[in-house]
């Protein structure tokens, strides 16, 4: 086995590769997860005007499919992706921007399609 020094002379260059691309990555990130947002939030801005999906979704079917899915996840054992969803519409429900004033029963979910 070799000594310790050398595997650790071994694993720095390493440690400063992933450093400068996580340093170069996280603006990408940020902003992917700020588009991410926004079309959490009007998801109906994706649709040209007048269209079924947009009114779908400005009627509240984009968010109940998503609550569908996020549900169907954990029915299906996918707890890590189920809870990593949930995570993220609660930051979006903390940092609300005004588009809080849809709120969806639990009732109007089941009987969505």
């Amino acid at each position: 086995q070799p000594p310790p020094e050398l595997s650790t002379k071994a694993v720095l260059p390493f440690q400063d590769i992933v450093s400068a691309l996580e340093d170069r990555l996280r603006p990408l990130v940020q902003a992917e997860l700020s588009v991410l947002v926004d079309v959490l939030h009007r998801p109906e801005l994706l649709f040209p005007e007048n269209t079924d999906a947009r009114r779908k979704c400005e009627s509240g079917g984009f968010i109940c499919k998503l609550i569908k899915h996020t549900k169907q996840l954990l029915e299906e054992n996918e707890e890590k992706l189920c809870i990593k969803v949930l995570q993220t519409l609660r930051e979006m429900m903390t940092k609300d921007r005004g588009y809080g004033e849809k709120l969806i029963s639990i009732d109007e979910l089941d009987n969505a399609e």
